[in-house]
């Protein structure tokens, strides 16, 4: 069976597969043709979510000659990795951020490590349920927060 697969920036690519392909194959197949994780991977055809992984592409209702549309779902970025994107684009905020707590500022190179920070810096505001504290927090609530 032939079909072709294409995503949202109108990449093609035609593929022929056995009709009895389990669909999680054909998205490891997908992932080498079209470079879209296949755990991100949203199958669709003819505008209708492909959801069964573990049956084949005709029990999927894949044809010869149909269409696939891959869309990937990658999640959403956290809001301390939103934060840290902006600190990074802005020069005088990361000089602050230096200024203030040169932790912070190394910790921009390591979003797991910012994020942590970040968390703690949230949460205890949080707990003191009044303005917080002025850190780094402060100027991280300038850019949106």
């Amino acid at each position: 069976m032939r079909i072709t697969v294409t995503n949202e920036l109108g990449q093609l690519s035609t593929l022929d597969v056995d009709s009895s392909l389990q669909l999680l194959d054909l998205k490891a197949l997908i992932e080498v043709e079209l470079n879209v994780n296949h755990q991100h991977q949203l199958l669709y055809l003819n505008g209708n979510l492909l959801t069964k992984d573990q049956q084949s592409i005709k029990d999927n209702g894949i044809s010869n000659d149909d269409i696939i549309l891959v869309r990937a779902n990658t999640p959403a970025p956290s809001e301390a990795e939103i934060v840290r994107q902006r600190v990074l684009q802005n020069p005088q905020l990361r000089q602050q951020l230096t200024a203030q707590n040169p932790m912070l500022d190394q910790a921009l190179n390591d979003p797991q490590q910012f994020e942590r920070i970040f968390a703690e810096l949230k949460r205890h505001a949080e707990q003191q349920r009044m303005p917080p504290p002025p850190t780094n927090i402060n100027v991280l609530l300038l850019v949106g927060f």
